[in-house]
C-alpha cells in the first residue's frame, strides 16, 4: 500500500490544485467586478454630464420661457396698437369717403356753375354780335330808333341748357322800350360780323326789376328771355 509520504504529497497537490481553481474563480469574478466597475464609472461619468446639461436645459429652458413671456407681453401691446391703428384707418377711411362724397357734390355744382356760365357767356357774346349788327345797320342807314333783337334760333353749344337759361335770364334796362318788339337778325351776308353760333330765342320782360330768378318764376314768369334784375346792396339793376 501507499507510504504516509505519498498520502502527503498527494494531499497537498489536490490542495494546490483547488486552490489554483479557486484563484481562478476569484479571478474571473475579480475581473468581472472590475469590468462592472469601469462601466458603473462610465454610467457615473455619463450620469454626471447628463445633470450638467439637464442644468444648461433647464437654464436655457428658463430663458426661453422669460423670453416668450416677453413676446407675449410684447404682442399684446402690439395688439392694442394695432387696433388703435385699425381705429384710425377706420376714421381717416370715413374722412375720407365724406370728403369723396362732398368732392362728387362740388363737381357737379361746379359742371352746373360751368354750363351756366358758358350759356351766359354764349348769351353775352350773341347779343354782342347783335348790337354789332345794329350799330353797323345804323351806320349805314342813319339812325333809327333802338329796337330790341330777339333771336329765333338755339346756339349750336354744346354746353347749351335751356333749364339752366330759364333759371338765370338776363334782365333788359328799365330805359329800353316797355313794348315786346320782336326783329329778326340781319342777313348774314350783309353783316360785318360772322358768327358762328344760332341765336336763341329770347322775350324781353317789361316787369322788374326782380331780386333774382326764383322771384322772377315766383311772380308766374317762365319762359326763357330777358329780365332786369337788382339784388341787394347794389346801386342799380
Amino acid at each position: 500500500g501507499p507510504s504516509p509520504g505519498n498520502k502527503k504529497d498527494e494531499i497537498t497537490r489536490m490542495d494546490i490544485e483547488n486552490l489554483k481553481e479557486v484563484l481562478f474563480k476569484q479571478k474571473r469574478e475579480i475581473d468581472l467586478l472590475q469590468l462592472v466597475v469601469d462601466v458603473d464609472g462610465n454610467i457615473v461619468n455619463e450620469v454626471k454630464l447628463l445633470r450638467k446639461e439637464s442644468r444648461n436645459m433647464n437654464s436655457r429652458v428658463t430663458q426661453l420661457y422669460m423670453q416668450l413671456l416677453h413676446e407675449i407681453i410684447r404682442k399684446r401691446d402690439n395688439s392694442l396698437e394695432l387696433s388703435q391703428l385699425e381705429n384710425k384707418i377706420l376714421n381717416v377711411t370715413t374722412e375720407m369717403l365724406k370728403m369723396t362724397s362732398r368732392y362728387r357734390e362740388l363737381e357737379i355744382k361746379y359742371a352746373a356753375l360751368t354750363d351756366l356760365v358758358n350759356n351766359q357767356l354764349v348769351i353775352i357774346t350773341l347779343l354782342e354780335e347783335q348790337c354789332l349788327r345794329i350799330f353797323s345797320r345804323q351806320d349805314a342807314h342813319g339812325s333809327p330808333p333802338l329796337v330790341p333783337v330777339v333771336p329765333h334760333h338755339i346756339p349750336n353749344n354744346p354746353h347749351y341748357n335751356p333749364t339752366l337759361l330759364g333759371s338765370n335770364e338776363i334782365q333788359r334796362d328799365p330805359g329800353y322800350p316797355r313794348e315786346r318788339d320782336v326783329r329778326p337778325p340781319p342777313d348774314p351776308a350783309t353783316s360785318p360780323t360772322k358768327s358762328p353760333f344760332k341765336i336763341p330765342p329770347l322775350t324781353l320782360i317789361n316787369e322788374g326789376p326782380f331780386k333774382d330768378c326764383h322771384q322772377a318764376k315766383q311772380s308766374g314768369y317762365s319762359s326763357s328771355g330777358i329780365y332786369m334784375i337788382k339784388t341787394e346792396n347794389s346801386h342799380g339793376p
